[in-house]
């Protein structure tokens, strides 16, 4: 009864009674269903389940298909045993039941009791067991992915990881939990349903024109500071627990200054000794989402100015020297909020000192005579930012700044790195991650 107030969007739909004409195998420690054709063929194709698993007669009922049409066809358990997703599961549970089913990680590497070349552990995922299987005892030359619902998501993040695949099908993968996802590596077929309730039309549409700001990891963070009202502005602010006469104010990217990501690069601003405030430069505006269609972004742009922020930082900096006895003043922003950081290090005698990250250089040539110390940091792979624009940055410092200044680029990274990536889950990213949070906070401390 209780889950009838949070039911499950993802129908199970109609339940097939159906066998199957393959057969179940043991593909290392994973099960999988397989099925084959009449005649012999190197093509291959992984079925991916949806979130109700590898034995669903319906997802089989796939696979004999694709073995009817000449295709080797394989269904891993890529849950490795742990139990679907029921039907009359509570939903309110499904994102703790997802966590540990992250379909983004099934390429992840992980040590595995057994022989291989004479090594008694096997560093390896499950995608590169499954391709290994299909290469080596099914003979498969040419090998394509399928995914269904929470397969489709896997879908989509094999075929911006993975050059053995040729092809790739996403039938209904939710869009909204593609990390970077429009940098494929193959051909892919991106299949929807125009009434699906779990994936907006509006989501689909964006495809075609996506919003190359990716929002990144969504952080499950409440914060450690709280909300003030200053004058006609909605900030929120965090203290250190030590007094102290300095303060930075923390601009936020073009989400908004509720982003949890923000809030947590402002506590860790208040738990290196500065009261740190993030206010709404917005001032009440609706922040970007996601799921906008990125065509009309220079249009909603028009009217979130990021040179245009001076009253809203003057309100602020009276605040935090009245209010919080501040003397010395930085500003650190990300993406639009660097953008801000720019201006302001051009325009206002007041702050110190300041920290623009990712802020997007081309909506400020020619403008290079800084008036504080200022640090620039960029990620290598931003594709956003070209790595052209950076250089041309630096040369038109050396040739007109007269203050200290600093441009760093981290190698590998995207857009949004520094406070949109978490390092948690992001093994790959977390010596950069770190280093550029550590990097902000050295400079702040150096003047300041």
């Amino acid at each position: 009864m209780a889950n009838e107030a949070r039911p499950c969007p993802c129908d199970i739909g109609d339940r097939f009674e159906y066998g199957g004409l393959g057969h179940e195998v043991q593909v290392e420690h994973i099960k999988a269903y397989v099925c084959k054709p009449s005649a012999s063929t190197e093509k291959a194709v992984v079925v991916i389940q949806d979130i109700f698993g590898w034995q669903l007669p319906n997802t089989r009922y796939m696979v004999d298909m694709l073995a009817a049409n000449g295709y080797i066809a394989i269904c891993p358990d890529f849950f490795v045993g742990k139990e679907p997703w029921n039907p009359s599961d509570d939903w309110s549970t499904f994102g703790e039941w997802l966590k540990t089913r992250d379909a983004r990680k099934i390429d992840q590497e992980r040590f595995y009791y057994g022989f291989l070349s004479s090594l008694l552990f096997i560093c390896c995922s499950e995608a590169e067991f499954v391709l290994r299987y299909l290469k080596q005892q099914c003979s498969a030359k040419k090998i394509g992915v399928v995914g269904f619902c929470w397969g489709g998501i896997v879908v989509h993040h094999l075929m911006m990881k993975y050059p053995e695949l040729k092809a790739g099908v996403s039938v209904y993968g939710i869009i909204r939990d593609s990390d970077d996802r429009y940098n494929l590596l193959k051909p892919t077929f991106f299949i929807f349903g125009e009434k699906d309730d779990v994936i907006p039309l509006d989501q689909m549409a964006n495809e075609a024109r996506p919003c190359p700001c990716d929002i990144g990891d969504r952080f499950e963070y409440g914060g450690l500071g709280h909300e003030v009202q200053v004058e006609h502005i909605k900030a929120y602010v965090c203290k250190p627990s030590a007094s102290t006469g300095k303060a930075v104010v923390v601009i936020h990217d073009i989400f908004g200054w509720q982003l949890p990501n923000t809030r947590y690069m402002v506590d860790m601003l208040a738990a290196n000794g500065y009261i740190a405030i993030c206010p709404d430069f917005f001032v009440g505006q609706k922040p970007w989402d996601p799921s906008d269609d990125w065509s009309i972004f220079n249009d909603w742009l028009k009217t979130r100015d990021a040179s245009k922020v001076d009253r809203e930082v003057d309100v602020i900096l009276k605040y935090l020297k009245e209010q919080c006895n501040a003397k010395k003043i930085g500003v650190i922003g990300f993406c639009w909020g660097g953008m801000a950081v720019h201006h302001l290090m051009l325009k206002n005698p007041e702050l110190k000192t300041g920290v623009a990250i990712y802020g997007v250089i081309k909506y400020f040539e020619d403008r290079y005579s800084l008036l504080h110390p200022t640090f620039f940091i960029f990620g290598e792979s931003d594709d956003y930012i070209p790595l052209e624009q950076v250089t041309l940055l630096e040369q038109k410092l050396k040739q007109h700044c007269k203050v200290d200044y600093r441009v760093k680029t981290y190698p590998g990274q995207t857009h949004g790195f520094v406070h949109r990536r978490r390092e948690d889950i992001n093994p790959q990213d977390k010596p950069y991650i770190e280093e550029a949070r550590k990097d902000m906070i050295n400079w702040l401390n150096k003047y300041l």
